[in-house]
């Protein structure tokens, strides 16, 4: 335990109170202290303190004045504990306190408690309390930490600030995964809010697509019980052979305590890298005490989704409120899907009335409805609402019916366009094709989930994938031709750079080095850009360049300029990315002839 003097008896007798009740409740182990509100003990520590939470423990971190502020201003970072949580830090602390991330991208749990008590100058002491049964599932299990800094400016504001950075790691960190959780826990991945009340009884079903690779579970609340067992028998497991397995993450700390239940409740499976090679639906259940169902979890693999809406037809009736029926499926990379309508105006029976079904809009192959089905949309290219690659869509006669057929490749590449990633087809039935009198309407909706970002930049026959405006790039021919692209990251970011996976990248850590145009040599983004960040897509290489206020003093403006190449498996040059460094000049022509991207010859 670090001892520290206080000078101010009223903030000595908030601290005493605080961990004397923190103490009272967890018994004879005392929490953990982290104290920086005395200006010695600032300027005294470790620039860095590293504190392993064991569970059943706590931690209390103090930062804030301990004599009223008359030394200085303590400032607790990130701005919102509760919410947020610091990067891991990398380079210079001053920097590092400004990369705040959402605690939900790179942590999910259930019983880890945080509290937050403000100070004079935003949070001052944050409680972390690690429960016995808190379970922690996150991004990066094997490198997972949160992390908080404390800045103390002097109060003679010529003197430099002070910052002190404080590192928690935990035992039995599991990885995210996809599942179903039982009392409105939002424990997993595709977990997604409810707000209906629990006393309702409402029994939960996740239903979830099995993928290569997926790592998927089921998590019961203490006091229910798995239906099977263990979710899959031992002779279930082992007619999947290796292609369901039970998921134990390596170096996970075993609790002998009989009052640890979370081993019997939580139950994690990985699909093979191969996945499964046939069709496949099986579900688990958690049951309480009542023997009552909660939560059903429901995995499936199947090859195609084939959705015949004309079934829909039969039942349409004529009515002052025509219903709309809605169909949703997830446009992923390795899915296939076929819905299958009536052909416009071929004569049809609703009901017990003469009908005629029309499509919109008219050319699916090409448009479709983007935004809230809610709302009046209108048709847009799909061109415009997702750019992809190893994507194919067609729309044609089969059977009698027409098939409207999605077929995306196991390493397709989609990129959404529009602020939302969604798209659909509305098709009706009608009276006949003059009166037009609506029946009802099917709508059939796709989710758009994104392999990529949308970003400014270029790559090997990928046009579609970028954005098109606002910096310069000469399309090569397909197959063939150098397709070359230039951007100023300060005008125009996030930059992306596509080069094929059996192709070479040259530097092969394109955004972290790149290529000096000038003298050929391989040189440290950072040493240009210490604030850019690289981030490496499941396709594409990313490069965000966004500086906040705070940090805009740290932009090092160049003349020089840094590029990256890709070079196909014969040896030929067939994309590069040039970075234009220079301070953009906003006033006059220098920029003009970047508004819109130039599609030059190759």
């Amino acid at each position: 335990m670090v001892f520290f003097t206080f000078f101010n008896p009223i903030v000595l007798g908030y601290i005493v109170t605080l961990c004397a009740t923190f103490s009272a409740a967890l018994g004879p182990s005392p929490p953990t202290m982290i104290n920086w509100s005395d200006e010695r003990n600032m300027f005294y520590n470790a620039p860095m303190e590293i504190v392993s939470l064991k569970p059943s423990k706590e931690l209390i971190f103090f930062c804030l004045s301990s004599n009223g502020g008359e030394s200085g201003e303590y400032t607790m970072y990130p701005s919102d504990p509760m919410t947020k949580t610091l990067m891991p830090l990398e380079g210079d602390i001053e920097e590092a306190v400004t990369k705040e991330m959402p605690l939900r991208n790179v942590l999910r749990t259930i019983d880890l408690k945080l509290k937050v008590n403000n100070g004079t100058n935003g949070p001052g002491t944050l409680s972390i309390k690690y429960n016995l049964n808190a379970v922690i599932m996150a991004k990066d299990p094997d490198n997972f930490s949160l992390n908080y800094a404390c800045k103390f400016q002097p109060k003679d504001e010529s003197k430099t600030p002070v910052y002190r950075w404080l590192k928690v790691i935990f035992d039995r960190v599991y990885p995210m995964a996809y599942g179903c959780a039982s009392g409105e826990e939002m424990l997993f991945k595709n977990s997604t809010p409810s707000y209906e009340r629990i006393i309702q009884r409402r029994r939960t079903v996740c239903e979830t697509k099995l993928e290569p690779g997926m790592i998927f579970g089921i998590y019961c609340q203490p006091g229910e019980r798995l239906e099977p067992e263990n979710c899959f028998s031992n002779e279930h497991l082992a007619e999947l052979g290796d292609a369901i397995t039970p998921y134990h993450p390596h170096g996970l700390v075993s609790l002998h305590d009989p009052e640890y239940t979370v081993p019997s409740r939580l139950k994690l499976f990985k699909v093979s890298n191969q996945g499964l090679n046939r069709d496949y639906y099986s579900t688990c259940s958690c049951v309480n005490y009542e023997g009552l169902t909660t939560t059903t979890l429901a995995v499936e693999n199947t090859k195609e989704e084939i959705n015949d809406v004309t079934r829909a037809a039969e039942s349409f009736e004529p009515s002052n409120n025509p219903p709309v029926r809605s169909v949703l499926h997830y446009l992923e990379a390795g899915k296939k899907f076929t819905i299958k309508y009536y052909p416009d105006n071929k004569p049809l029976i609703s009901g017990k009335h003469k009908a005629v079904p029309l499509l919109f809009p008219v050319d699916p192959e090409h448009y479709a409805f983007n935004g809230a089905p809610i709302a009046t949309n209108k048709p847009m290219r799909i061109d415009e609402i997702m750019g992809t690659k190893g994507v194919d869509i067609s729309y044609k006669e089969d059977k009698g019916k027409m098939a409207y057929t999605i077929k995306l490749k196991k390493d397709a590449i989609i990129v959404s366009k529009t602020d939302i990633p969604f798209m659909y087809y509305n098709w009706r039935v009608v009276s006949d094709i003059w009166s037009r009198r609506l029946y009802g309407t099917v709508r059939v909706q796709f989710s758009i989930l994104p392999t990529d970002p949308y970003t400014y930049g270029c790559g090997v026959d990928s046009a579609t994938l970028f954005r098109d405006s606002g910096f310069q790039v000469a399309y090569g021919v397909k197959n063939v031709g150098v397709t070359k692209c230039k951007v100023n990251p300060y005008l125009r970011s996030p930059v992306g750079f596509y080069c094929p996976k059996d192709y070479t990248l040259e530097p092969a850590d394109c955004f972290e080095h790149m290529i000096n145009s000038g003298t050929n040599h391989i040189v440290p983004l950072k040493d240009y850009a210490p604030h850019a960040r690289s981030i490496e897509g499941n396709h594409i290489r990313v490069l965000d360049f966004h500086v906040p206020q705070m940090m805009k003093r740290l932009i090092k403006y160049t003349d020089e300029e840094l590029m990256c190449r890709c070079i196909d498996k014969k040896g030929k040059l067939r994309a590069t990315i040039t970075l234009e460094l220079k301070k953009p000049r906003m006033v006059g022509n220098s920029w003009k002839s970047l508004v819109t991207a130039r599609r030059l010859a190759a």
